[in-house]
């Protein structure tokens, strides 16, 4: 399911960037240590996504980042509410000086 939202919010964040995921790594000029066959393949399922994958595109991808935390904070309602407990906190503490 996450390679699933991850080929989604790839394809998706790259079209709104007005490219094609070739195109991406094209420009990367294999800097990335990237293969635009196997990242095509990875989108379309045929080759399993690894840590490196994911990395790659949630860094270039600000909407990629945040499709992949909204779903693993999904997997447990408590993530979401240690969120909100921590911004509620945050929002508590009083400022630091400057001068510390």
């Amino acid at each position: 399911m996450l390679q699933h939202l991850l080929a989604n919010a790839v394809r998706e964040a790259v079209a709104i960037n007005g490219t094609t995921v070739h195109a991406h790594i094209d420009g990367a000029n294999g800097r990335e240590g990237l293969s635009a066959d196997r990242q095509q393949r990875l989108l379309r399922g045929e080759t399993m996504a690894q840590y490196a994958d994911i990395a790659y595109w949630a860094s270039h991808f600000p909407t990629v980042a945040l499709a992949l935390i909204r779903y693993v904070k999904s997997w447990h309602p408590a993530l979401d509410a240690l969120d909100q407990s921590r911004a509620r906190d945050s929002q508590n503490r009083p400022a630091r000086s400057p001068m510390r």
